[in-house]
């Protein structure tokens, strides 16, 4: 018969490791679920700085495939001018969609929040000039506020390179 100390003894001994179990269950189960909520909110940041980033990839693409659109047909030109006055209000809601975007923003290599403001500006006059070139000779647009500079504006302000 084993006498009635040990028995507590061996008793104690397991307790203490079910315990030690218990609380190494928890406390691991505790780290998964704070590094699962961690890389949640980590992605609902950075997501919409990707969009971002994807969407002017589009701009890029719509300066380069209508760069020569003034001076074509009224329908080409008003379409074009139609996306680029899209794209600056776009560009606006995509930068007010990100949280801490000064932050956020330089850790995914996004231009500065005022330089992506002043670019849908430069849309906007880009888009303006577009249908300004539709008008009659004597009325055509001021050559200062010529496409090619001001695209070379836009290109700068988003980092965007140049084809």
């Amino acid at each position: 018969m084993v006498a009635p100390d040990a028995r507590i003894a061996t008793l104690g001994f397991v307790s203490v490791n079910l315990v030690t179990a218990a609380i190494t269950s928890v406390a691991t189960l505790l780290a998964g679920v704070v590094t699962f909520v961690a890389g949640q909110v980590g992605l609902k940041l950075v997501d919409p700085c990707i969009d971002l980033k994807k969407f002017i990839g589009r701009i890029a693409g719509d300066l380069d495939f209508y760069g020569n659109v003034a001076g074509q047909k009224e329908d080409q030109v008003r379409c074009a001018a139609e996306i680029f006055r899209k794209h600056a209000c776009e560009l606006r809601e995509r930068l007010n969609s990100i949280l801490m975007y000064d932050y956020v923003g330089e850790l995914v290599g996004l231009p500065p929040e005022n330089d992506v403001i002043e670019a849908s500006r430069a849309l906007i006059g880009h888009s303006s000039y577009l249908i300004e070139s539709l008008l009659p000779k004597d009325q055509k647009p001021n050559p200062k506020f010529a496409l090619h500079g001001r695209r070379m504006e836009i290109q700068r302000l988003l980092r965007i390179k140049s084809a």
